[in-house]
């Protein structure tokens, strides 16, 4: 399982609409509100709210609204933290 924090400033989106194969994430809103697309869904994730989005299902998610989102995420199983290391030269 790999856990992380993001910040994500008032009018940008995420990563674009993406799927994942072995992986299932999770986000919670720890301030602002996050706009979750999930298949043809889309959800609200206001401060203190829970969005899951399972593997398989196409996502992305943005922040719509004026004030900044901060978050808190988790991605099972482990492993694609590695997709996101930094390799130094």
């Amino acid at each position: 399982m790999v856990l992380g924090e993001a910040f994500l400033a008032s009018h940008t989106s995420g990563p674009p609409r993406h799927v994942h194969t072995r992986e299932d994430e999770g986000v919670i809103a720890a301030s602002g509100i996050l706009t979750v697309h999930l298949g043809d869904q889309t959800h609200y994730v206001e401060q203190g709210g829970f969005a899951w989005m399972p593997r398989n299902v196409p996502h992305h998610f943005e922040n719509t609204g004026d004030e900044p989102v901060h978050g808190f995420g988790v991605i099972a199983p482990g492993g694609l933290d590695r997709f996101f290391a930094v390799r130094e030269e």
